[in-house]
């Protein structure tokens, strides 16, 4: 599953993301670059992710484009 973000679809990307799972494995698309790991919550209106190298990012909602499952 994935969805598209703009102005108006920030609102699917919202109802995505709470419905994720804590250490469920998704690849984010943010920013010309994407991140592939566990999703660790929301925090802040930031999404976290630990990649399967151990670093956290902290993805601005408003910034990601998709999120793959």
């Amino acid at each position: 599953m994935s969805s598209r973000s703009s102005s108006s679809n920030s609102a699917a990307i919202a109802a995505i993301v709470a419905r994720l799972s804590l250490g469920q494995t998704i690849r984010v698309f943010y920013d010309s670059t994407s991140v592939t790991g566990k999703f660790q919550g929301v925090t802040g209106g930031n999404i976290q992710v630990v990649s399967t190298a151990g670093n956290s990012f902290y993805i601005p909602l408003s910034n990601i484009l998709s999120i793959r499952l």
